[in-house]
């Protein structure tokens, strides 16, 4: 699906949980790809619930609740707001920049 959506040569792509069943070798080959469309000037929106893959691979978060947004801004910028992010996601996050880890974001209490 997603040569088909490149094929289009859109401007904005949009993709719903795009890498669920993927196993993680795909995930990471599947957002290799998205970041170099993304790198390239298309413009990539995108739903996911895995927290740290969704801080670790964005450039800019929407956090919604019940289709309200409550909290936007960069990884960096939401990961100080730690009490906001447990009370609307049930964890929070930290970065933590060790080449070993498959994402830079990590969850935390």
């Amino acid at each position: 699906y997603l040569a088909m959506v490149i094929a289009q040569n859109t401007e904005m792509i949009l993709l719903d949980e795009p890498t669920t069943y993927m196993d993680i070798e795909s995930q990471k080959l599947f957002f290799e790809i998205v970041r170099t469309l993304a790198d390239r000037g298309r413009g990539i929106v995108m739903t996911c619930h895995d927290i740290a893959q969704s801080f670790s691979l964005s450039d800019f978060i929407v956090l919604m609740d019940q289709g309200v947004v409550r909290k936007t801004g960069t990884p960096d910028s939401l990961e100080k707001y730690r009490d906001d992010l447990v009370q609307l996601l049930g964890a929070a996050v930290k970065r933590i920049d060790d080449e070993k880890l498959m994402y830079p974001y990590v969850l935390i209490r």
